[in-house]
Parts: C-alpha cells; sequence; structure tokens
C-alpha cells in the first residue's frame, strides 16, 4: 500500500521551497547592487544595501538549517513505549534539545545586515554627525551577544504542545520517531507533549523583540520622512524602499516564536511570500530613476 505524506508536512515543505528562493533572490541583489550599481556610482548607500543583502541570506541559511534540518537530541520521559503498542498512547513526554551553534550564527549575521543598512542609512539620509557614528552599533552589538554569551543566559526549556511529525526528525529514515515507538505515516500519530530547549530570557527577548522592533520601525519611517520631505525622483523611490522595508520587517515578524503561537503553522508559509513581495518593491525603488 503506498503511503502518503500527511497534510501537516506539506507546509513545511513549501516553506524550504520558498526561503531557498528568497535566498536566490538576496544573492542575485547583492550582485546587481555591488557589481553594477556600486561600481558604477559609487554611492555608499548601495554598497551597504547590497552588504545588507548578502547578510541576510548567510543568516537565513543557517536558519535553514536550525529550523528544518537540525536534528534534535531526544530523551523520551516515557520509558514504557514500544514500536508494537497501538493505539498508540495520546501524548509522550520527551525532551527535545537543539544545537544551538546555528541559531546563534545565524542571529549573527542577521543582526549584522541591520547593522549595514542602518550605517548606510545614516551616512546618506541624515546629518547628525552622533548618529551617524553611533545609529549601526547596538544592532552590531546584539549580533555579538547572541553569537557569544552563555547558553543558560539565551536558552531554556519550555513545554510544548506540538505535533512531532516535523522535517527534523524525518531526515534520517524516521530512526528517532521508530525509537520512541511510532509510525509517522499511521493516521493514529498522536500529538506530542515535549519540553523543548529553545531561545528564551530577557536578554533574548530585549534583543529580538523590543530592539528588533525599534529598528524593524525606524528604518522604514526615515525612509517616509525622506520621501514626505523630498520630491520628484528621491521621493519615489524612498517612498518604494520604506514600502519595501516595512513589508519585509512584516514578513520578518510573522516568523516570531509569539505570532506563531498566535497565527499558527500558517505564518512559516506566508512569511516568505511577504518578504518576497517587499524584496521586489526594494528592487523597484533602488532601480527607479528619473524618466
Amino acid at each position: 500500500m503506498r503511503r502518503m505524506i500527511p497534510a501537516q508536512y506539506i507546509p513545511y515543505t513549501f516553506t524550504i521551497g520558498l526561503w531557498f528562493t528568497v535566498i536566490g533572490y538576496y544573492f542575485l541583489l547583492f550582485i546587481y547592487l555591488a557589481l553594477f550599481k556600486w561600481r558604477k556610482d559609487k554611492n555608499f548607500f548601495n554598497l551597504m544595501l547590497a552588504l545588507f543583502f548578502i547578510t541576510l541570506a548567510i543568516g537565513r541559511v543557517f536558519f535553514l538549517l536550525y529550523d528544518f534540518y537540525d536534528k534534535p537530541t531526544i530523551i523520551p520521559l516515557t520509558l514504557s513505549l514500544s514500536a508494537a503498542s497501538t493505539p498508540y498512547p495520546s501524548f509522550v513526554e520527551a525532551l527535545i534539545i537543539y544545537n544551538t551553534l546555528n541559531w546563534r550564527i545565524a542571529s549573527f549575521w542577521e543582526w549584522l545586515s541591520v547593522s549595514f543598512i542602518s550605517l548606510g542609512i545614516a551616512y546618506v539620509w541624515l546629518e547628525n554627525k552622533w548618529l551617524r557614528r553611533t545609529l549601526h552599533l547596538p544592532p552590531l552589538f546584539a549580533g555579538v551577544s547572541l553569537l557569544f554569551l552563555p547558553g543558560d543566559v539565551l536558552f531554556g526549556y519550555n513545554i510544548n504542545e506540538i505535533p512531532f511529525f516535523i522535517p527534523q526528525i524525518q531526515i534520517d529514515g524516521y530512526e528517532a520517531l521508530f525509537w520512541l515507538g511510532f509510525d509517522p505515516f499511521s493516521p493514529l500519530f498522536p500529538t506530542k507533549w515535549v519540553i523543548t530547549y529553545q531561545p528564551s530570557g530577557a536578554i533574548y527577548l530585549t534583543i529580538n523583540y523590543v530592539l528588533a522592533s525599534l529598528y524593524s520601525v525606524f528604518i522604514p519611517l526615515l525612509f517616509f520622512y525622506v520621501a514626505w520631505n523630498s520630491v520628484g525622483v528621491i521621493r519615489r523611490k524612498a517612498l518604494l524602499l520604506g514600502i519595501g522595508f516595512i513589508s519585509y520587517y512584516v514578513g520578518r515578524t510573522l516568523q516570531a516564536a509569539i505570532i506563531k503561537s498566535v497565527l499558527g503553522e500558517i505564518a512559516i508559509f506566508i512569511a516568505p511570500i511577504i518578504v518576497i513581495v517587499a524584496l521586489v518593491l526594494i528592487t523597484s525603488g533602488v532601480q527607479y530613476e528619473a524618466e
């Protein structure tokens, strides 16, 4: 009998494909901005925007590894399970521990991208010398902190009720699932009660929610401010960039754990779609020239 992939796996499949599309777009924008735009006009903002996209691409690769390909260490807390135990119990207690290195590296590169775009905006659009010298520093410090702070400061144990059928467990022949005593293709496959080791705590929330929110609002608003006080080509370019960046940060916000807990699995599917639309708008803003 042919086995069908359960429906809950389909969103992950599309999501991985969409994020690879986003990464490809990042690389194309980097090549265009660095080798064509900046090489021609020596505009510092175009150089920083190119570095913004290449660091985003690197960071997204590591986030994909962490989100979809890293295999966790699974410690079952219920020892009486066996592959022959049917019908399956309603819940399985297990401790799931992920390797946090890819998350740390990804976070560093993503914050480095914020530092680059902040530096480009400050030197091109702002006249305040203090802001020019300091605006890019908080994201840089945030990235370094997430890379080097001890695990006990950034990570903690959280209890979750989640579908156990997730891509990380499937990579090597489902051995982890069978070891726990379940057939992942069974219609009786249950929801699990698990304890996960994941980012949490005051420092993590401050950096990834408070500081990230401030920059997510500031960068688009700055472009809107420039558009409001400009005319002609500059106004149109700034407006497109502002809409593009606010769309980009909306897509990024949908990836946040808090948002996922509210919207459910649909958040991981629509986030890359919004990011792709945002990249199209940003590209239009960068390319916009006087007729």
